[in-house]
């Protein structure tokens, strides 16, 4: 068992804070890595199947056990390049990088290098094909199957916008989210079927998540989020958000909405009702970042320099081999 005085070597702060719209509280536990992760910034993050936390940041990706930070560095030809997503597979992870550059690393072979795009990565995700789809934002969209062989979907061989912000496997097809609406895109074994939504509450769609009845939520460029349902194309239930929606995620029975700055938006789909927590400087420094629902419970919260791990219920958090408890409190 790990002594509560190690533990408390690596945690600086524990603290207590408000919404703005109810009496709502949430835990939060913030590490403050520092020197730890050489002041880099903490731009993405992910779990591994066996609950480890991985964050992407300048140079490389560095996994996290609730005690320790070990750096598993990016070659050094791309050592000032940011790690903008980690894609886990069932032997290594991929990574997309802010200049490009697509990498996929195992613990046998270190990294692979797997190709080049002249846009920034975007968004990653694997189909029932096991093929890797690359989103970037200005040069479309890629296709890698697992013989390597790549196929590009942009506006000069497919009807479809070269802006990506997020894509998703949803039912047989991919999703992707778009500067001017939302794309379904069937891959068939001669042709590509693509289908373009607009009927949305703004055509730029920043954020989208998969809730788990499989349908499929929007956040905004100018603002606010809708739930879309693949079968029909129908947009409903928008909510209305002050900033541009960054990112959506499902945690707790709850969908969580990060937007500019540090405001952090939670909303009940079953009571209709959101709640607003903006983090002091205090709980989080710096703009949110990243948000990450944990597996274990919980959710990650990145900002530029400092790592939040927040509850809203009662649960158990492992940190290394010590268990820590978190309790709503609900005064």
């Amino acid at each position: 068992m790990l002594s509560v005085k190690k533990i408390l070597g690596f945690l600086y702060m524990l603290a207590f804070w408000s919404g703005l719209l109810q009496a709502e509280t949430l835990y939060t536990r913030t590490y403050i890595p520092g020197q730890s992760m050489d002041n880099k910034p903490i731009v993405c993050l992910a779990e591994n199947d066996k609950d480890l936390l991985h964050i992407g940041s300048t140079g490389g990706v560095f996994q996290f056990d609730g005690i320790t930070y070990s750096l598993i560095a990016l070659p050094d030809s791309l050592q000032h390049t940011d790690v903008k997503q980690i894609l886990f597979s069932n032997s290594g992870f991929f990574i997309g990088l802010n200049k490009g550059n697509l990498l996929f690393w195992s613990k046998t072979n270190g990294f692979e290098h797997l190709l080049k795009l002249s846009a920034t990565d975007s968004k990653l995700t694997i189909d029932k094909d096991s093929a890797l789809w690359i989103g970037t934002y200005g040069d479309g969209i890629a296709r890698l199957s697992k013989d390597r062989q790549i196929r590009r979907i942009t506006h000069i061989n497919h009807a479809m916008n070269d802006y990506i912000y997020r894509l998703h496997f949803v039912d047989n097809a991919i999703w992707a989210a778009t500067d001017a609406g939302i794309y379904r895109i069937d891959n068939r074994a001669d042709s590509l079927q693509i289908k373009h939504f607009t009927d949305l509450p703004d055509l730029i769609v920043t954020a989208m998540t998969l809730d788990p009845e499989k349908g499929l939520w929007l956040g905004f460029q100018q603002g606010g989020f809708s739930y879309f349902d693949p079968q029909t194309g129908h947009v409903s239930n928008f909510q209305h958000t002050d900033e541009r929606v960054e990112m959506l995620k499902f945690a707790e029975g709850r969908l969580w909405i990060s937007q500019s700055g540090k405001k952090l938006l939670s909303y009940s789909t079953e009571d209709d009702e959101t709640d607003v927590y903006d983090f002091p400087e205090s709980v989080l420094s710096g703009d949110l970042q990243c948000v990450l629902p944990s597996k274990i419970g919980g959710l990650w919260v990145g900002t530029e320099k400092s790592l939040g791990w927040t509850a809203a219920h009662l649960i158990r958090f492992k940190s290394g081999f010590t268990e820590i408890q978190a309790v709503l409190n609900d005064h």
